[in-house]
């Protein structure tokens, strides 16, 4: 659970190593986290130094392709939505090591707001419906309960229409509300925080479970949402921005 900190520090270290403003030092980098596997100064070693040594085989074939994949052209937010899908497959194949229905559940629901978030991103990125399509091929994760191809098939077609297949589903409120918040305030400051909520409400049932997976999945969640809300306030704080104008740059 906790690689997802490795691949945050990852997307910062590679936006500023594209930018060219990558600094040596890990204590001049603003943003890393520390609470994830392996150590910031080995990614920061890994990155501006092409020094994979040190790294696990799995995140230094990520790194490879996500630094080829730069190199010819990858804007930076395809990046991030790419590094967002290749650390999801990771962590689901971790999951599917266990046999547990509820890691199970917990897995696909995990891939359908990734997915969700991912499609909303994209459609308001208004590129051509090939140039769409492409994209959404690229970043959709097919470990959901919505085939990837059904959401491909929405390239070009107007967000709206994406309500269709989330009728009777729990991700109806995530979606109406992240677009209204757009339409009303040109955000998607609330998208991750309600994305959040719905992972939530079905790991909470370890507040209820003595032993097992259940509680202590539950705490780790809660846990990264705590780092997630401080990380959003030190930007805000960074940036001069109150909280909710953060939403506006999260495209």
């Amino acid at each position: 659970f906790w690689i997802e900190q490795d691949f945050h520090n990852l997307k910062v270290m590679l936006k500023l190593y594209l930018q060219k403003k990558l600094s040596q030092e890990v204590d001049k980098i603003d943003y890393l986290s520390t609470s994830g596997v392996l150590s910031p100064e080995v990614l920061l070693k890994a990155i501006a130094k092409q020094d994979f040594f040190f790294l696990p085989s799995f995140l230094k074939d990520i790194l490879e392709e996500a630094l080829s994949l730069a190199e010819r052209g990858l804007s930076s937010r395809e990046l991030d939505l790419f590094l967002d899908k290749l650390y999801f497959i990771r962590f689901y194949s971790e999951l599917e090591r266990y046999g547990d229905s509820f890691l199970k559940k917990l897995g696909e629901i995990m891939a359908d707001v990734l997915n969700i978030k991912n499609f909303i991103r994209i459609k308001l990125w208004r590129r051509e419906r090939e140039e769409e399509r492409r994209i959404l091929e690229e970043v959709i994760i097919d470990k959901g309960s919505f085939e990837k191809k059904v959401i491909v098939e929405f390239a070009g077609e107007s967000l709206e229409t994406f309500l269709g297949i989330l009728k009777g589903t729990d991700y109806i409120s995530l979606f109406q509300k992240a677009l209204g918040e757009w339409k009303e305030k040109n955000s998607l400051f609330t998208l991750d925080s309600l994305a959040q909520e719905l992972i939530l409400n079905f790991t909470r049932i370890g507040f209820y479970v003595t032993f097992g997976r259940e509680p202590l999945i539950n705490y780790i969640m809660h846990k990264k949402v705590e780092i997630k809300k401080i990380r959003s306030i030190l930007r805000a704080k960074k940036l001069f921005l109150s909280p909710s104008q953060i939403g506006e740059i999260s495209l």
